[in-house]
């Protein structure tokens, strides 16, 4: 990867073990986005969902966890539609944070090149 990764970020639940896995091998901070808001934390960034792809319910993150300085790569287990993945990326411009690239242990054809057009990130899958 060209850039440092600071952050690895994923969205709750199925992604959590890999991402916190991948965050320890890096040995850099692990966050994650939930379907729900932290009662303790009044400030949240909420996922804003693309006109293409929407997002049932909004995924929030308190806005102490992510930093304009930070460096995120973006993990989750399946990218099927993009959708979750598109929900992180909203959080992640929110607060002005750089995407460093992307991980997936399975991400369908169709969901590869659509965010290959989408984002010029590096992308690692291990299956695709």
């Amino acid at each position: 990867m060209d850039s440092k990764v600071s952050v690895v970020l994923t969205a709750a639940v199925d992604g959590i073990p890999i991402a916190q896995a991948i965050a320890c091998l890096l040995g850099v901070r692990f966050v994650y986005a939930k379907l729900t808001q932290e009662v303790s934390f009044t400030d949240h960034y909420v996922s804003k969902s693309s006109g293409s792809r929407p997002v049932s319910s909004p995924f929030f993150l308190p806005k102490h966890l992510l930093r304009k300085s930070d460096t995120v790569l973006i993990v989750d287990d399946v990218i099927r539609a993009g959708a979750t993945f598109s929900a992180l990326v909203s959080i992640c411009a929110q607060a002005r944070a750089g995407i460093a690239g992307i991980f997936a242990m399975f991400i369908t054809s169709s969901a590869l090149r659509e965010l290959r057009k989408a984002h010029k990130v590096e992308y690692l899958s291990l299956i695709a």
